[in-house]
């Protein structure tokens, strides 16, 4: 859909352009598993200068609403729950039942079942008090309200599909105040782009957002602690709207035969936007390959640590079981469970020191790659240099060790 260029207000280019192609390559760097003469082969970079149209209507509008206010608040108040609890002998509690093992009047242990000199612990119902609250409600009534006369920027950005996340991308960039009047050569060398949909798709739009505002506004205004069957008639009073066009640069490159677009802001300090980057998949195979490695030590870490807690209630276990047979296995259960925990401890400690060597070598090969990217890079932007000698200097870099 066409509209009168002169009519329109623009956001002028303001990005430094000297820059953008060091930029760029740093961006072509940032990629995932970003090949590491990417810089170098990155072939029939192209980079055009386009504006985006996007509608913006300001919007005057007021509301009236209706609602149900509730006053309410919380108190607290105490409850008592009964609760049979067990004492031993040494006057414990435990929430279940269970026994003492007592020799010659000296106790050697407990268990949760009888036997030879055992003694039942004893049952004692408790009143535990127990602190709950509840909401009061104080009173209800209905209440009602207007807002307004408000103003309100409504950006509306359509869109084909296929483009929605660059749309949305581009939307952020938008403001209000740095738009400026039309001048021709604001738009030199530039493409501008059709808009999409219809005006009246376009207020439609706007006119829902705004009616989102106007809820919002109005329920700040109801009165008490909460509401419900909140009612807002949102009147708008006026709308008018204006095209504003947002600059970028659509940047076209080729790397090994195949494709590639992306997208930069044209206002100073903006970002790139991308649909794919290059991959070299033999990275992301090494990569894959050491990251499943360190996956794989920290379950056998987990398994470990799990191990190490089940020692303790099977040692306690076992002393239960064990300790009114023999006062010797009474020693010897947690002996044992020293020694295994001492073993499953070194195991453990291997473990941990394997996974971060693992996380230090990741990290390591990753700034290595980055450090050849980088230098790759440099190698391309320095314009003293030839093309052979850009050549040989980048060879160098990526059979560096």
């Amino acid at each position: 859909m066409n509209f009168d260029l002169k009519d329109a207000w623009v956001i002028p280019f303001s990005a430094e352009e000297e820059k953008i192609l060091s930029r760029f390559y740093a961006f072509l760097n940032e990629g995932k598993n970003a090949p590491l003469d990417v810089a170098y082969k990155a072939a029939n970079i192209k980079m055009q200068k386009e504006y985006y149209p996007v509608r913006c209507f300001d919007v005057t509008y007021g509301a009236q609403w209706r609602a149900t206010s509730i006053w309410e608040h919380e108190e607290t108040y105490t409850v008592y729950e009964s609760k049979t609890v067990y004492v031993d002998l040494d006057g414990g509690e435990h929430s279940h039942a269970g026994y003492d093992h007592v020799v010659n009047g000296v106790k050697y242990g407990t268990s949760s079942y009888g036997g030879k000199d055992s003694r039942p612990w004893t049952p004692v119902v408790k009143n535990i008090p127990k602190e709950k609250s509840k909401t009061v409600i104080d009173r209800e009534e209905e209440t009602y309200g207007r807002i307004g006369p408000y103003s309100t920027f409504q950006p509306v950005i359509t869109f084909q599909k296929a483009d929605e996340s660059f749309a949305k991308w581009l939307l952020g960039f938008l403001k209000k105040e740095e738009l400026v009047g039309y001048k021709p050569e604001l738009l030199k060398d530039c493409i501008v782009k059709d808009l999409i949909e219809t005006d009246e798709f376009a207020e439609k739009t706007a006119l829902d957002q705004t009616d989102d505002i106007a809820a919002r506004n109005c329920e700040a205004e109801i009165p008490g602690t909460r509401y419900r069957g909140l009612q807002c008639k949102v009147n708008i009073l006026d709308s008018d709207m204006d095209i504003a066009l947002i600059p970028f640069y659509r940047i076209s490159y080729e790397y090994q035969g195949e494709k590639y677009e992306c997208c930069l802001c044209g206002k100073k300090g903006g970002n790139f936007f991308y649909w794919k980057r290059p991959e070299d998949e033999s990275l992301a195979a090494s990569k894959k390959q050491m990251e499943d490695e360190l996956a794989a030590r920290k379950k056998d870490r987990m398994k470990m640590l799990g191990y190490m807690a089940a020692a303790v209630p099977i040692d306690i276990l076992l002393t239960i079981i064990l300790g009114s047979h023999s006062f010797i296995m009474i020693l010897v259960v947690p002996f044992a469970l020293v020694v295994v925990e001492a073993v499953l401890f070194l195991k453990l400690r291997n473990i941990h020191l394997t996974v971060n060597s693992i996380n230090q070598a990741i990290e390591n090969h990753e700034a290595w790659l980055q450090e050849k990217r980088k230098a790759v890079a440099a190698v391309v932007l320095n314009s003293s240099l030839t093309d052979d000698e850009k050549k040989a200097a980048v060879q160098n870099i990526l059979e560096r060790k």
